[in-house]
């Protein structure tokens, strides 16, 4: 039987303690990737997801805080005041 050195872990336990600094190195890249929003620009250029977006984000309050929700909102202002850049114009229907 092999003594261990005072304030040294079993081999068990210094295995776990490993892989526990590990896993919270990779937390933060886990939480980015699930909540990956896209910008202003890009709302503007795929007008389905900024409309599907817009109407799950009025489904749930809490949602409009969100990035996503702020970004589909203002893009789609941006696009009705000063309409596309490919020239259409967003005029209300009469």
């Amino acid at each position: 039987m092999f003594l261990e050195p005072v304030g040294t872990l079993p081999r068990h336990l210094q295995l776990t303690e490993e892989i526990m600094k590990k896993l919270l190195l990779l937390i933060p890249f886990f939480l980015v990737a699930c909540d990956a929003s896209h910008d202003v620009d890009w709302y503007k250029k795929h007008d389905k997801e900024r409309k599907a977006t817009i109407e799950e984000c009025k489904k749930n309050a809490d949602e409009l805080q969100k990035p996503d929700c702020k970004n589909a909102r203002e893009a789609d202002r941006q696009l009705f005041v000063h309409g596309k850049e490919d020239g259409e114009i967003n005029s209300p229907k009469i």
